[in-house]
């Protein structure tokens, strides 16, 4: 909606292995492929496995409005279980667990009496917990869902 560039957002796209290394050229043999790997990805060391968290599911502790901006895949619409991107961040208060309920946006309709214009009240179509924050953005897992959730759908306090 504002245009605003929150950054760059990396895609795990497999697994390589170090075959021979001379200088500044090395020799990678892909072990898993999840998506194709191209000329130009970049490659990242692997780091030591993490332990999955704990989430301990609350409100947050002030209003949060903000808006999902993406749903990663490259699909549109995305429901019980799927992951999404809000435009929300530890700047603006959200934290892992935090608990959101997710709007659509409605239309305006004319009244087909009055002819006047007319904006339908958001609907709420699912529910939303904050797993992983940055500054400007977070990452949600959608819990729970009644109709289809897209981008620019409204995610506010419960």
């Amino acid at each position: 909606v504002t245009e605003e560039f929150y950054g760059i957002e990396g895609v795990h796209l497999g697994n390589a292995t170090l075959v021979s290394s001379e200088d500044d050229i090395s020799v990678l043999q892909i072990t898993r492929a999840n998506q194709g790997i191209r000329p130009g990805d970049r490659l990242v060391p692997l780091k030591d496995p993490i332990l999955l968290p704990y989430y301990f599911p609350r409100k947050p502790d002030t209003q949060i409005d903000t808006r999902i901006i993406k749903i990663p895949k490259g699909v549109n619409e995305a429901g019980r279980r799927d992951i999404v991107l809000i435009s929300g961040g530890s700047a603006d208060g959200l934290k892992q667990g935090h608990v959101l309920e997710v709007y659509s946006r409605r239309l305006e309709r004319r009244d087909p009496v009055t002819g006047e214009k007319l904006r339908l009240p958001d609907l709420k179509v699912g529910t939303m917990i904050i797993f992983m924050t940055y500054e400007q953005v977070s990452y949600a897992i959608l819990m729970e869902s009644t109709a289809a959730i897209k981008i620019g759908d409204r995610a506010s306090t419960p």
